[in-house]
């Protein structure tokens, strides 16, 4: 019981949270300031899909631009 909350919610928690913040408009920076391992992106692009209304292909695309945009934000700083 105590694996599955720290594991498997809490990754699907943090999955969620992302796909929202990038429905909104955040940056990937302001949803998470610092993290230690990446997310299941695939899974991202899927509650993107669903909760945007967006084909997943679509999705995945948009993601990854938004992933790239935050990458060279950091890289200029």
């Amino acid at each position: 019981m105590k694996a599955h909350r720290r594991f498997d919610v809490r990754e699907e928690a943090r999955v969620a949270q992302l796909a929202y913040g990038f429905l909104r408009g955040k940056s990937y920076r302001r949803i998470e300031f610092k993290c230690w391992t990446q997310p299941k992106w695939s899974r991202v692009a899927t509650l993107i899909s669903r909760y945007g209304c967006v084909p997943t292909q679509d999705a995945v695309t948009a993601l990854k631009a938004w992933r790239e945009a935050e990458d060279a934000i950091a890289k200029a700083a």
